[in-house]
């Protein structure tokens, strides 16, 4: 059996924020936080990520695009 270490969901019509459920914690992460990312996708691993702790009745709000 598998064991998830979180969850990922993709916000609608925002490629630029990913938010990932860990625990009972919900954080909003900045994907293209550096402009560099755009021209060198790859160097994306390399860059760290700036993230914000948001609340579940901010996570409730934001339209989540649903898996078909």
């Amino acid at each position: 059996m598998e064991t998830l270490l979180c969850e990922s969901k993709v916000i609608n019509k925002n490629p630029k924020y990913r938010i990932i459920k860990y625990d009972s914690e919900y954080l909003m992460i900045d994907l293209a936080s550096n402009w560099i990312v755009f021209f060198f996708p790859f160097i994306n691993w390399l860059i760290p990520k700036t993230y914000v702790k948001i609340t579940k009745n901010d996570y409730e709000k934001l339209n989540i695009v649903k898996p078909v």
